[in-house]
């Protein structure tokens, strides 16, 4: 929000942002990486889910504008653990940013909140260990403080933050397919799906990137059984890394492929532990550099980079073309379409009875009340909804799994 103030609404940063945080993200996770200065395995054990990261990796990472914001500030919390002394600033920070990121997205309470409670009661027990009781206590005044402000801001209706369904135990007849998207989603995040694949040297970085995607997961179970009771960090790392795995696997949040960018923290997290594993190791500063060159080819994109031609602005330029003007539209939809200055989008929902209505999530009510001639939809079965609501004589226009529905004359009002 405070780029889109300094800067405008620009499409521009639609591509310098993602590149903006994404450095972050990789900046704070080398940082993370750090063994008693030690950096040497640092890059390498970064490069295949976190540097240089498939597609799929990079966009789960960045699509949606909340995750990486929170991954960002959990990243930070994780630092601040590095060092041992205590400073009111440093609590206060982890308190803000605990609260900002539970208000807004409650999967930093996997992130972070149960990491470090859990870590906590670890080295009480193994270690009697009380000395991190600050940092849990600022973790947990966040997180009474985001619920208060939820309370408030709900109660006095200043913003609705509704989040998602609370996640339930996974349906016993849902275990297979939890599994099958869980082990699938691994694969399709280090682009290394062999399956159907032939044999044949076009082929061969897919099935390197299968054989470093197997060293990964081998390292990651000899890091957390090396470095579980290194530190608290290492601790904190070594449940992050398998706390939401486990709780993908039995709960009901897989729906889909696009559903594994719940793990996406954990991949990171579970890199930064393999590099303090092997930083901790013997001088090998020789195997390390071979590594990072051998990783950077077998990972590094292949094709030329240019901006593609977004399914957003195609639909931006058909509203143009047409003189659609302002209209309606669902949530990620109306957001991206409306950057490109073609017409303002705004963002709606759908009731139990297939009507739509104002979407009260991080929108105002004086966007509200025009008159317009077309709603956009990313999903086909809306587009029943539509036509029942306001005509069947309406005109259906697909765009890349994307659908305007648009009227001759501007009948749709939504307050």
């Amino acid at each position: 929000m405070i780029v889109i103030r300094v800067f405008g609404d620009s499409i521009y940063l639609m591509y310098v942002l993602p590149a903006v945080f994404y450095t972050i993200t990789i900046m704070l996770a080398f940082a993370l990486s750090h063994t008693d200065g030690k950096m040497k395995w640092s890059i390498a054990a970064l490069i295949p889910c976190v540097i240089i990261s498939s597609p799929m990796a990079s966009t789960m990472t960045l699509e949606t504008c909340v995750h990486v914001g929170t991954i960002i500030f959990a990243l930070v919390c994780l630092n601040m653990l590095r060092y041992d002394k205590h400073t009111t600033i440093k609590l206060t920070s982890v308190t803000t940013l605990t609260a900002a990121s539970v208000f807004s997205d409650s999967i930093f309470n996997y992130y972070i909140t149960i990491p470090i409670v859990v870590t906590f009661v670890v080295h009480v027990l193994i270690n009697k260990d009380f000395s991190k009781w600050r940092y849990v206590f600022a973790v947990i005044v966040g997180v009474v403080i985001a619920k208060f402000l939820a309370l408030v801001a709900n109660y006095f209706g200043l913003l609705n933050t509704p989040g998602t369904q609370p996640p339930a135990f996974v349906n016993y007849e849902n275990i297979p397919s939890n599994l099958n998207l869980f082990i699938v989603g691994i694969i399709q995040y280090f682009d290394a799906f062999i399956f159907g694949k032939q044999l044949s040297a076009s082929n061969a970085m897919i099935f390197s990137r299968f054989a470093v995607m197997i060293f990964w997961l081998a390292l990651l179970v000899v890091a957390i059984k090396n470095r579980f009771k290194a530190s608290f960090v290492d601790t904190a790392l070594s449940i992050s890394s398998v706390l939401l795995p486990a709780a993908y696997v039995a709960s009901n949040m897989p729906v889909d492929l696009g559903t594994t960018r719940y793990l996406v923290f954990s991949f990171i997290t579970g890199s930064a532990l393999i590099a303090r594993y092997l930083n901790s190791q013997a001088d090998q500063r020789l195997y390390a550099f071979a590594s990072t060159i051998i990783l950077i080819f077998i990972f590094i994109p292949s094709g030329r980079y240019e901006l593609p031609n977004s399914r957003v602005q195609d639909i931006s330029n058909f509203v143009r073309d047409n003189n659609l003007g302002d209209g309606y539209g669902t949530y990620w939809v109306a957001s991206a379409v409306t950057l490109f200055k073609n017409g303002d989008v705004r963002p709606i929902t759908f009731t139990d009875e297939n009507k739509a209505v104002r979407l009260n999530w991080l929108s105002n009510k004086a966007w509200y009340g025009f008159k317009s001639r077309y709603i956009v939809t990313e999903f086909k079965h809306d587009i029943d909804k539509i036509l029942n609501q306001y005509g069947r004589e309406g005109h259906i226009k697909e765009i890349d799994n994307a659908y305007i529905i648009y009227y001759d004359d501007a009948r749709i009002v939504i307050e």
